[in-house]
């Protein structure tokens, strides 16, 4: 390869691993965004199951304590949900990151 071809070739290599840097730099902060926003999901769930169930253990009847379990199981749902969303998030990530 000539200088002047060995240049240019330099100069789209340099562009190409300048464009995966940003590539690399958008995915990182969009996972990011994706798994604060999952967090925030899971933590919504979490807490009206611990205040469903204390509430249930202060009424202290058994309709009660029927409801708030009806009520916390449908509260983990939601987490598995969120927790499944997140595994796949980091997933994609790792394998972008192979890629």
């Amino acid at each position: 390869m000539s200088g002047g071809w060995r240049s240019v070739h330099n100069l789209k290599e340099a562009a190409g691993r300048s464009m995966t840097a940003e590539r690399t730099k958008e995915m990182q902060d969009s996972m990011i965004a994706n798994v604060r926003e999952e967090l925030h999901e899971l933590s919504q769930p979490v807490t009206a199951m611990m205040c469903l169930l204390e509430l249930a253990k202060m009424q202290g009847d058994d309709a009660s304590m029927r409801e708030a379990i009806d009520n916390a199981l449908r509260e983990c749902v939601r987490v598995v949900g969120s927790v499944r969303r997140v595994r796949l998030v980091l997933e994609e990530a790792r394998k972008e990151r192979l890629s």
